[in-house]
C-alpha cells in the first residue's frame, strides 16, 4: 500500500504527539531511525502516526515505497540506529 502524501508539518505533529505520550521503544528492532531536534524516533511508527496507516501497510526501508524514503522526500534525516553490544559476561 503506498504512504498517502501528507506534508512535514503533520509528520512534526506526530514527533510531538509521541514526544507527548512518552514512549518506550526498544531500539534494538530498528535499523534506521528518524532524527529531529536531535532525538531519534522510530520511522515506520512516526509515519503511521502521520499518515493513519498501520506499521504493517508500508514497508521501513529504504525502498520507493519505503518509511525513510518517505521521510527523507520531507526533509527529514534518517539515520543507522548502531547495534548495542553485548555485555561481558563475568
Amino acid at each position: 500500500m503506498a504512504i498517502p502524501n501528507v506534508d512535514r508539518t503533520r509528520v512534526e505533529r506526530a514527533i510531538a504527539e509521541y514526544d507527548r505520550k512518552g514512549v518506550e521503544y526498544n531500539w534494538n528492532v530498528n535499523k534506521f531511525a528518524l532524527m529531529f531536534n536531535g532525538r531519534p524516533y522510530p520511522p515506520k511508527i512516526i509515519v503511521s502516526m502521520a499518515t493513519g496507516l498501520p506499521t504493517t501497510g508500508f514497508s521501513g526501508g529504504d525502498g520507493s515505497s519505503g518509511a525513510n524514503t518517505w521521510l527523507r522526500k520531507r526533509g527529514f534525516e534518517i539515520a543507522s540506529v548502531p547495534k548495542a553490544k553485548p555485555e561481558a559476561k563475568s
